[in-house]
């Protein structure tokens, strides 16, 4: 079984790495050319292209099927090592080719043979060629490589291409993928691409993943662009709602006031705009009144606003607080002890942690941004992939998969995320049990002196 790391690293990438076909097909009787051989035909500029591209691909095979075989570790691909060189070497040597549309499966060839080392760093200056002059198709491939490994120093170029009005049919693939991109970016080259995703984009998907992500990449730019989303005269209800959410994260009620507003306006609320409300009022099972979101067309107009009146009367009850104290009286009613008064201290981070064992998950998820704010570098080791389970391909190879925006479906599902969490909840317990006494409050966090 791969160590969590190695799992957290190895990502959803199974169908990056088709490892479906793989399994299906088996093992190779035997390698007919090794590694070296085929790095000394695939670098030969003397042989013929689709030659070189034949052999790039055999060689990318081989290396999918040996990381496979030793459970996504890459530590485990030493043998490779002269073929990463050459796939290296190749990039670089390609880069001049970047607009030469006969070089263009060979490119994208050569950046899709990186999956097999990840994280492979450093790969960012090199892409620059590909992203600013490549072909559609190339352009698309050294985007998904940056999904893959993640990027330094490519969030200007990625910016031009999302501000780039030229159209074409795979526009909103483009977009999509970008945004994916972006993601594995810095923070600091990340969060303006999905505030500019977020504000210009003509595609419903593309906002929504940016005004989610913001909720993730925190910053100036990203709370400005969310705010802008989350206004009630938007028409894009979904986006605006996803907003709302996000800025929750941000320990803003900007965005639920907005949604206020547009029940004010129109004596009335959509499905949407209820199952947002109560998921940031953390009642998103039981509902206002005792009616769940997913019956809120089943009930007449009647109960709906007495509903609507309750609504209106919580909000009435927090919106001059924080959201921050609203927690902290939460966790208090739910039966959390000695929750303080102070939301930033260490007994906060006490209460907050076993605020990641209550119900319902909305509540689970406020705790654990907060714990993430107060103290996330000292718990990471626990609380990086607190939103995902575990999910086995075979006896040595496991992958994380990341919860949906509105959660699971699956009865399975939703326990083993439960059970998981709950695991992890009590082993970062047990850390800050033994190292509460030493931590200190440290560039905004709770931290372990020198370390």
């Amino acid at each position: 079984m791969s160590t969590p790391t190695e799992i957290r690293r190895a990502g959803l990438c199974a169908a990056a790495l088709g490892l479906a076909g793989l399994l299906a097909a088996g093992a190779p009787a035997q390698a007919q050319e090794s590694y070296a051989e085929l790095s000394e035909k695939i670098l030969d500029g003397e042989r013929r292209l689709r030659d070189r591209e034949d052999h790039l691909k055999t060689a990318t095979r081989m290396a999918r099927r040996l990381l496979l075989e030793n459970g996504m570790d890459v530590n485990k691909m030493g043998e490779t090592q002269v073929f990463r060189d050459a796939v290296q070497k190749l990039i670089q040597g390609l880069a001049p080719k970047a607009q030469d549309i006969t070089y263009a499966t060979f490119i994208q060839s050569a950046l899709a043979a990186t999956e097999s080392w990840k994280p492979w760093e450093g790969l960012g200056p090199g892409l620059r060629p590909f992203l600013k002059k490549g072909p559609f198709m190339v352009k698309l491939a050294a985007l998904r490589v940056i999904n893959e490994h993640g990027a330094e120093g490519v969030g200007d170029i990625l910016l031009e291409m999302l501000e780039d009005a030229t159209q074409n049919p795979g526009r909103s693939r483009m977009e999509i993928t970008l945004i994916d991109a972006a993601e594995k970016l810095p923070h600091r080259e990340g969060v303006p691409i999905m505030a500019k995703a977020l504000e210009v984009s003509q595609f419903k998907e593309v906002r929504l993943r940016a005004a989610r992500q913001l909720g993730e990449f925190r910053g100036v730019a990203g709370k400005k662009a969310l705010v802008a989303a989350a206004v009630y005269t938007n028409r894009d209800e979904v986006t605006a709602c996803t907003a709302a959410e996000s800025l929750l994260r941000y320990g803003s009620y900007e965005g639920v006031a907005e949604l206020i507003k547009r029940i004010e306006m129109r004596k009335a609320a959509t499905f949407r705009v209820y199952r947002a409300l109560c998921k940031l009022a953390n009642v998103e099972e039981e509902g206002f009144k005792g009616i769940p979101p997913d019956k809120w067309y089943s009930v007449g107009r009647d109960d709906q606003k007495v509903v609507i009146d309750e609504i209106l009367a919580w909000w009435e009850k927090v919106k001059d607080s924080k959201p921050r104290n609203q927690l902290m009286v939460m966790l208090k009613a739910k039966g959390v002890k000695d929750v303080p008064a102070q939301p930033d201290g260490k007994q906060a981070v006490t209460a907050l942690l076993h605020g990641l064992d209550l119900e319902p998950l909305s509540l689970r998820y406020r705790a654990l941004d907060m714990l993430n704010e107060l103290a996330g570098d000292s718990l990471s080791e626990w609380l990086y992939d607190f939103r995902s389970i575990l999910k086995k391909l075979n006896e040595k190879t496991a992958l994380r998969e990341w919860e949906p925006q509105h959660g699971y479906k699956e009865q399975e599902k939703v326990e083993q995320l439960k059970r998981e969490q709950s695991q992890k909840a009590a082993l970062a317990r047990s850390w800050w049990s033994n190292n509460k006494d030493k931590v200190e409050f440290i560039n905004g966090q709770w931290r372990l002196p020198n370390n």
